[in-house]
């Protein structure tokens, strides 16, 4: 009998705790989302076929504490996390060369980072005035995202 109770009680310590969920939100779709540093979050999406397709990387408002009323993240973290994310050896040759790994290209206040590679595109967008990146976005090339919804 001590075996079987020191058994279960070994089971309960070892398996994963499952989170607990509230039935309120049950009507709303989950999805991944990892913190990669603290307050940046990273959120993937997959093909019908569950296969990676994109990833986008942005600040998360409220972490620790901490309220973040702008949106900005300096580039050298998002390049740093991009390399993390998908290092150049899995990104494949590069399709433009201008001399730049990154190109960019101004709209009014919009100004939009990008490099193309074999097998993904990386974006970075951001304001120009004042200056600040607010979101990266890794999209794979073989793999088709499933359709997302607009917010309304």
């Amino acid at each position: 009998m001590f075996k079987v109770i020191s058994l279960a009680l070994l089971f309960e310590f070892l398996l994963p705790a499952t989170p607990v969920s509230d039935a309120r939100f049950t009507k709303y779709s989950q999805f991944e989302c990892r913190e990669v540093r603290p307050g940046l979050i990273m959120i993937p999406t997959y093909s019908a076929e569950g296969k990676l397709c994109q990833i986008e990387i942005e600040r998360k408002h409220y972490s620790r504490g901490t309220v973040f009323l702008d949106s900005f993240v300096p580039r050298d973290t998002f390049l740093q996390v991009i390399d993390e994310l998908v290092p150049l050896n899995e990104r494949g040759r590069r399709r433009m060369d201008f001399g730049e790994e990154y190109i960019s290209v101004y709209s009014g206040n919009s100004v939009t980072t990008f490099a193309d590679f074999e097998n993904v595109s990386i974006e970075i967008d951001g304001q120009s005035k004042p200056s600040g990146d607010v979101v990266a976005i890794i999209s794979w090339k073989n793999h088709t995202c499933k359709a997302a919804g607009a917010i309304e």
